[in-house]
């Protein structure tokens, strides 16, 4: 049983780096499947909602949605204190559909609901 919460996968080429899990039922909440090699996501016993993909209103995903898609950003050196660089990296714009549209799972979030993604 696999539960996966407010996660990205973006512009995966393959498809077992989606959230195609292989353990069922899978919990599959608040995440983000954006420009993957293929967008199907969930197996048909998997417990899935307030995702990019089955968000009620439904959510359209494009680049203007996040701050930067800029891969890059990843390579970026740790901090001189070892923390994580900061990053723009599929952060939401404040402009973004995927603001507020999440399910509350339990994770502190700010605003009126939980937004869909990592951040």
């Amino acid at each position: 049983w696999s539960v996966l919460y407010n996660n990205v996968a973006y512009l995966n080429d393959n498809t077992a780096f989606e959230f195609q899990l292989r353990t069922y039922p899978d919990t599959l909440k608040n995440n983000i499947s954006y420009n993957n090699y293929d967008n199907e996501t969930t197996g048909t016993n998997d417990i899935h909602d307030h995702n990019s993909w089955d968000a009620s209103p439904s959510v359209t995903l494009t680049d203007s949605d996040f701050l930067s898609v800029d891969t890059m950003e990843l390579y970026l050196l740790r901090q001189a204190d070892g923390s994580l660089p900061d990053i723009d990296f599929m952060q939401l714009k404040s402009s973004s559909d995927l603001i507020d549209a999440g399910i509350d799972v339990g994770i502190n979030y700010g605003g009126l609901y939980p937004d869909i993604g990592s951040f």
